[in-house]
């Protein structure tokens, strides 16, 4: 018998590395990956120890379908199957198939219990029981003349269907096959006619040059020539009349190269025609689902269009989206379907494209707008993402249910207006109940809990991340976006053999994605091959945007390899050439600077800044000021400038003018809160009052929520420092509103400021959780060296030993060689940790 094409065993063979380096085995890659029917408990939820006794329960599995007729809850989707094999006992086999040995249904069982060590302890163990449930007397009860000669029949049946599949088998693996089977390839047969109507006699071939204008290979499949494919026909049937068996079929198909077939009945008369087909994979034989289109003869070409258009999204694994393709060009839905396959193996650049191309072929695509905006999201493009999100949400009507949930779990249910990350999770929970089947669904939900669970102050965000990314990679082994999350999660728990297991999966199953050299740094990492993060940071000019963000944010993860984040920002590239890539560079060289304890170098980065655009760097300045170690007289003078750029050097206005952008109401904040901190409150009463009840819909659409944070700060921060009994009240306002609110930079020092000011009203514990509230993996790691300082202080003083050596721990990774005015800081926060750690280890 040959086993062939069998899809979770490819995608390990293609990962047989992952195997023999991480010590594992088959199964056990420590992920969920597998057909939901047909797996373990421990590999539904993504064990990382399971072991051979899952094998031993897939085949308790495929015994209980052989002899029950379907296996265990096959009539439930696919969530639903998985949930059931980790929580829920079968049906027992005897009261399927009642005619069967005691001793038979009691094997097959066992085979199925939940705890792996419950089960037969190796294959031998199963043989063992076979053979004496086979052997009458043989320590089995004997079976009853009259069950004895109802199971003959049954018996038989498994034995043929043994022999039919390993003929099957062996005739598949001698037929002479092509060397290489194109899969755009398409051979189009003769279509077959159902009708007598000898007016349609011209569309048995026809529909070869009617098919072959749709399928060009333009950005997709393409028909193969019909003349060589005709020749090829004729010369397998005995007359032009004829239509080949399905197998010979096949063959054909294969001589030619091509890596499908699409075979088609034509019914109806000279004026109403129905067209019906279906596409086969020649390697494997599997069939789509057929399609069919109706309709007047004259309207033959746009039948055919439709036809095309249904076959290949089926193909393409969208055929519950087919109502969205109608009347969609075939080019444009090529490019979609393109788009699609490239995200999926995380090519996040070459599939924007292909998505912005449909768009460009038909402005009302609303699945490829979908597709743009979750795309370029990966790539930090913002004009990408609102076009595509415009074009989604302006012709949603033609979207189904469950791709309006994913509009509203992307876009937000606010847009064009922003939503806060509560909301945004929220619709991403809702899109996952609404399509559990679908591994997009659970990856959403996954990288909302990922990047901002926290920041909404949910507690076990990470966990339910994980979950979430486990599930998507049960529903599909080879979604990449998914497996990239987990290794983030993983290195941030330190399990480094499932690092390495996850990054050689995915570098398995696409070496050529758009993070390949992010995922290679994490793998380097992992197994502390420092030679090989070497040669990744010799690639620098060449890295993608994606791998540097990875490579310098991962240090902030891990606490660890810092020096290599600063050495490949602190590089000049030829990104420098370009002033907006400059801008962002000297950005986050300013950010890693500050985070390291290095004050003076992220002042010099600054200098910089404003060279290439002056007055940009006031805002950084203030915010160093406030939070981050930084120069208190430099933010002094920044304040004033932004106070003045904000026309607050005068009488402070009543109102504001419209049409002001975010950045007014950024120097308008920051210059007071500076102020406040000095004690000087003149400005800050006024400004809190006028932002709050001076709202214009004109304004830019980030500005409201920056208004409304800057008013709730400025409010609180007075409220305590007059020490007036509402300021409990109002510091509670200003929690609830950062819980909700969206991604910038009002919420990163928002959770600071909240904090303290708890923290001055002695609530220790709600001081604590503001702190911790922090979007994670998520473009600037803004005052995270202050947020660790602060966390693990309040920690201690919680009572949270472990928390506050956590914190400590990678506070003290991050600031290891700090300039020498905060080396006393360092030192005291090392012997803290190195206290701290005594302690628990004594416990």
């Amino acid at each position: 018998a040959v086993v062939t094409d069998f899809g979770v065993a490819k995608a390990l063979s293609a990962a047989n590395v992952v195997v023999r380096d991480a010590d594992s085995s088959g199964t056990g890659i420590g992920m969920a990956v597998g057909t939901p029917a047909y797996m373990a408990p421990e590999q539904a939820a993504g064990d990382p120890d399971t072991d051979h006794r899952a094998d031993i329960y897939a085949w308790g599995l495929l015994a209980y379908e052989l002899l029950a007729g379907t296996p265990p809850f096959s009539q439930r989707p696919s969530h639903e199957m998985l949930a059931a094999h980790i929580a829920e006992i079968p049906e027992a086999l005897s009261d399927r198939a009642p005619e069967l040995p005691q001793s038979l249904n009691d094997l097959v069982m066992q085979c199925l219990e939940k705890r792996p060590a419950s089960r037969p302890q190796s294959a031998a163990e199963v043989r063992d029981a076979l053979e004496q449930a086979a052997t009458p007397g043989g320590g089995t009860p004997i079976m009853r003349a009259a069950v004895r000669w109802s199971r003959r029949p049954r018996t038989a049946t498994l034995i043929s269907l043994a022999v039919l599949v390993m003929a099957i088998a062996g005739a598949f693996a001698f037929r002479p096959r092509a060397r290489t089977l194109d899969a755009n390839q398409v051979a189009v047969l003769p279509f077959r006619l159902a009708s007598a109507d000898p007016s349609l006699r011209y569309l048995r071939e026809g529909m070869l040059d009617l098919l072959a204008a749709k399928l060009t290979g333009e950005g997709g499949p393409r028909s193969s020539d019909p003349r060589t494919l005709l020749s090829a026909w004729r010369r397998a049937v005995r007359n032009e009349t004829e239509d080949l068996p399905r197998d010979r079929a096949l063959d054909l198909a294969e001589q030619l190269g091509a890596g499908q077939l699409l075979i088609g009945d034509i019914a109806g008369n000279a004026q109403r025609l129905t067209i019906t087909a279906t596409l086969v994979g020649v390697r494997d034989g599997r069939a789509d689902d057929p399609r069919s289109v109706s309709g007047p003869a004259d309207s033959l070409s746009a039948m055919v269009d439709r036809l095309a258009s249904e076959l290949l999204a089926l193909r393409a694994g969208e055929g519950e989206r087919i109502g969205a393709f109608a009347g969609v060009p075939l080019p444009a839905l090529r490019a979609y379907l393109d788009g699609t396959a490239l995200y999926r193996r995380a090519h996040f650049a070459a599939a924007s494209r292909e998505f912005e191309r449909a768009i460009g072929l038909d402005s009302t695509f609303a699945l490829a707008g979908l597709g743009l905006s979750t795309a370029s999201g990966w790539l930090g493009t913002p004009k990408d993402q609102f076009l595509g999100r415009t074009v989604a949400w302006n012709h949603r009507e033609r979207l189904n249910p469950r791709d309006r949930a994913l509009l509203l779990a992307t876009a937000g249910p606010n847009f064009p207006g922003s939503s806060g990350w509560r909301a945004l999770i929220a619709a991403k929970e809702r899109y996952a109940a609404l399509a559990p089947d679908r591994a997009d669904a659970q990856f959403e939900l996954g990288d909302g809990l990922f990047h901002f669970g926290a920041a909404a102050g949910i507690p076990d965000a990470h966990a339910r991340a994980m979950e979430s990314f486990n599930r998507a990679i049960a529903l599909d082994s080879s979604f990449s976006p998914a497996i990239e999350h987990l290794v983030v999660l993983e290195l941030e728990r330190g399990d480094t053999a499932r690092v390495i297991r996850l990054a050689q999966l995915y570098l398995a199953a696409d070496s050529a994605s758009e993070n390949r050299d992010g995922m290679r740094w994490s793998l380097a990492i992992a197994r502390g091959d420092m030679a090989s993060a070497r040669a990744v940071l010799a690639r620098r000019d060449s890295l993608s945007s994606m791998a540097k963000i990875t490579i310098t944010e991962l240090p902030y993860v891990t606490g660890r390899d810092i020096e290599a984040a600063q050495t490949l920002v602190d590089t000049p590239t030829r990104s420098d050439a370009d002033l907006s890539a400059r801008f962002l560079d000297l950005v986050l060289r300013h950010d890693i600077a500050m985070n390291r304890g290095r004050p003076a170098r992220g002042a010099a980065h600054l200098d910089s800044l404003r060279l290439a655009q002056p007055n940009s760097d006031d805002f950084y300045r203030v915010t160093d000021g406030l939070f981050w170690d930084g120069d208190s007289a430099a933010a002094d003078i920044a304040a004033q400038s932004m106070r003045r750029k904000a026309a607050l050097g005068g009488p402070i206005p009543g109102t504001f003018k419209r049409g002001k952008d975010p950045a007014y109401f950024a120097d308008l904040c920051m210059s007071e809160l500076w102020y406040l901190s000095r004690g000087d409150t003149t400005g800050a009463r006024r400004v809190s009052r006028v932002m709050l009840t001076n709202y214009d819909s004109r304004d830019s659409l980030s500005s409201p929520p920056m208004r409304m944070g800057c008013a709730l700060i400025l409010d609180a921060q007075l409220a305590v420092m007059q020490q007036r009994p509402d300021a409990h009240a109002r510091v509670d306002s200003l929690d609830a509103f950062l819980r909700t609110a969206p991604d910038g930079p009002i919420l990163r020092m928002g959770n600071l400021v909240t904090s303290r000011l708890y923290e001055r009203l002695g609530d220790t514990r709600a001081a604590l959780f503001a702190v911790r509230r922090r979007d994670f993996f998520y473009g600037r790691a803004s005052f995270l060296s202050t947020y660790l300082r602060d966390e693990a202080r309040l920690a201690e003083k919680a009572g949270d030993a472990a928390g506050a050596t956590e914190a400590l721990r990678r506070y003290v990774a991050l600031r290891g060689d700090p300039e020498p005015a905060l080396q006393a800081d360092v030192t005291a926060a090392t012997e803290a940790h190195a206290r701290l750690s005594k302690s628990l280890a004594g416990r």
